[in-house]
């Protein structure tokens, strides 16, 4: 791998990772707080079951339907970028891996970004 790709990997991976954690203090601030591992060492085979969790559980929260609607659209952001991460390391050749993750992330960051402010309107 060249160095490059590496710092590319490690920055995609530090994004990836301030984003589950976004994830994580908003769900546990939802009125059924949900549970997710928060470190300090992540694992991959840890954190996207986690986070399909989230997007099977949080149909059952007694709260507002936009706020479901932020934290599924980003837990499925979070795990389509998570998803794409685990083919970017294997494959340094693809060139659109990379900005298409930044752009996923950025997607999941404006639903969590909603979801934190309708949480604060409701507490």
């Amino acid at each position: 791998m060249s160095d490059n790709h590496d710092r590319n990997l490690k920055r995609v991976g530090e994004s990836l990772i301030t984003t589950y954690m976004v994830i994580v203090r908003i769900c546990r601030a939802l009125p059924v707080p949900i549970s997710l591992p928060a470190g300090p060492l992540f694992d991959s085979e840890e954190l996207i079951p986690a986070v399909s969790r989230v997007v099977s559980l949080i149909e059952d929260q007694p709260t507002d339907e936009d706020v479901k609607l932020a934290v599924f659209t980003a837990s499925l952001y979070w795990l389509s970028a998570a998803k794409l991460y685990s083919r970017y390391i294997d494959r340094p050749e693809d060139d659109t891996a990379k900005p298409e993750i930044e752009l996923i992330l950025i997607s999941a960051a404006d639903a969590l970004s909603k979801a934190a402010d309708l949480l604060t309107d409701q507490a």
